[in-house]
């Protein structure tokens, strides 16, 4: 009778150990699915934001142009004054000054 209990008894450890491992690799799985939601999440968002920094580029761009082109607006102002007032070297004076805006914009 003795020898029976004895040959029962791995069995149960052997069954206790399964279900051990059985309960580990579930919370394993459950931390998984669970990082892989965050990752998840995290791609959405990633692309959410792509997308609303494309449409502010997109919005916000020309404003950078213009404020770049508005010294031009003003030089060429100048050179028109200068040419309605017939002096040749204000005239020379401010189309250098535009060529030089436009040149620098144009780089930045």
């Amino acid at each position: 009778v003795t020898g029976e209990a004895d040959d029962e008894a791995p069995e149960a450890v052997e069954q206790d150990d399964e279900a051990d491992s059985i309960e580990e690799l579930e919370a394993r799985t459950a931390e998984l699915e669970k990082e892989l939601q965050y990752s998840a999440a995290e791609i959405v968002n990633v692309r959410q934001r792509a997308a609303r920094e494309r449409s502010e580029a997109m919005r916000y761009g020309g404003m950078s142009m213009a404020l770049r082109m508005l010294p031009l607006v003003d030089s060429l102002e100048k050179a028109l004054e200068a040419a309605n007032g017939d002096d040749s070297d204000a005239l020379s004076e401010g189309v250098r000054l535009t060529l030089e805006g436009a040149k620098a914009a144009l780089e930045a």
